[in-house]
């Protein structure tokens, strides 16, 4: 989404359902699991998951938090071992704690930073789904802002939005998350100078009931 300083400050509040938690020894097994809610210990190792669920969890000293609740060294050690594969973000992701309301971003450098109180830390879906976001910007060179004009970086948002909803792993995200990239792809869309609306946003986004 936008340089970290621009992040949107909406928070979203996920449903948190008990599940009887599966757990899973051999490696060949887990990879051949697809969804479920996501189990890992301190040091970002997949440890189990369920057969059903989208949520993140750590268990520490024997104690389930979700993932939003467990500290910026343990969200680094789980984000960094479990989805950076395949992606340009080698050098690992940096959480932020200074604001409550931060997404994701990257830096100046190009390099990851998600907020460490982030709502997309709740789910695997939707952290999966910004990560490839920030890819798309990553790969056309966005963070380099100086070569391009105000105008053309407006577009650029609205052009990774508009990349983002196209993916195969969005459609895995909860109506939730994708209410939020509709307003955010709305606003960006009237920032660049474009006609929109909020209900043609939740139509391209796929929110239900639109």
């Amino acid at each position: 989404m936008k340089k970290l300083k621009r992040l949107n400050k909406a928070k979203l509040a996920f449903d948190m359902l008990e599940k009887e938690m599966t757990v899973i020894n051999d490696s060949d097994e887990l990879k051949s699991y697809t969804g479920g809610d996501y189990y890992y210990d301190s040091s970002g190792n997949l440890i189990s998951q369920t057969p059903t669920g989208d949520q993140l969890f750590v268990v520490i000293n024997g104690v389930t938090k979700n993932l939003t609740e467990a500290g910026a060294q343990i969200q680094q050690n789980v984000v960094n071992n479990n989805f950076l594969s395949g992606t340009p973000f080698s050098s690992g992701v940096t959480m932020n704690s200074s604001s409550s309301g931060d997404v994701s971003g990257l830096s100046a450098n190009g390099s990851l930073i998600i907020g460490a109180n982030s709502y997309i830390l709740s789910n695997y879906s939707s952290l999966e789904s910004s990560i490839a976001h920030e890819k798309y910007h990553f790969d056309n060179n966005h963070y380099m802002i100086d070569n391009f004009t105000q105008q053309q970086q407006k577009q650029n948002e609205v052009n990774t939005y508009e990349h983002q909803i196209g993916l195969p792993g969005y459609l895995d995200t909860s109506n939730s998350y994708r209410s939020a990239v509709a307003v955010q792809l709305h606003l960006s869309r009237q920032a660049a100078g474009i006609e929109s609306t909020i209900e043609q946003a939740k139509v391209d986004c796929l929110v239900q009931g639109y």
